[in-house]
Order: C-alpha cells, then sequence, then structure tokens
C-alpha cells in the first residue's frame, strides 16, 4: 500500500517537473499526473479495506469481496504506469 502510494506520488513529482510551458504537451503531462494518482489512490483504498475487514472480522469471509478484485485493480495500475 504505501509502496503504491510513494510510487505514485514520486511519477506525479517527476512528471511535474517535466512541464514545458507548451500548453498540448502540458495538458498530457496533467492526465498523466491525474491518472497516476487516481489509479493508485483506488488500489489503495481497496488494500486497506481488505487488510481491515481481515483484521476485524477474521472469521468471515468479508474480506475475500475486496479480495478478488485486488489482483485485477493492481495489474491495473502497473500496466497504466508503464
Amino acid at each position: 500500500m504505501i509502496i503504491l502510494v510513494t510510487y505514485s506520488v514520486v511519477l506525479s513529482f517527476t512528471l511535474y517537473r517535466a512541464r514545458t510551458g507548451c500548453p498540448p504537451s502540458d495538458t498530457v503531462i496533467w492526465r498523466l499526473i491525474r491518472g497516476a494518482l487516481q489509479t493508485g489512490l483506488f488500489a489503495s483504498i481497496f488494500a486497506v479495506g481488505e487488510l481491515t475487514c481481515f483484521l476485524l472480522l477474521p472469521t468471515s469471509y468479508l474480506y475475500a469481496m475486496l479480495a478478488i478484485p485486488v489482483g485485477r485493480i493492481y495489474s491495473n495500475v502497473s500496466g497504466l504506469h508503464t
């Protein structure tokens, strides 16, 4: 979780520093920054939710509801950052 958020922040900071001042390229950079932050936040929310459900209700399978899509979310996140 922490690594994913750190990765998103570092990527966003690097892209922010890569701005050129040319409006078309800056628009693309802002879209990349927004996408990095949104996907990192989305995956982190699912991971925290899964961990919370597992720790609070270990005898139920409520955490599985969040665990099933986490793999797909992480694969989508890593695919978007490459």
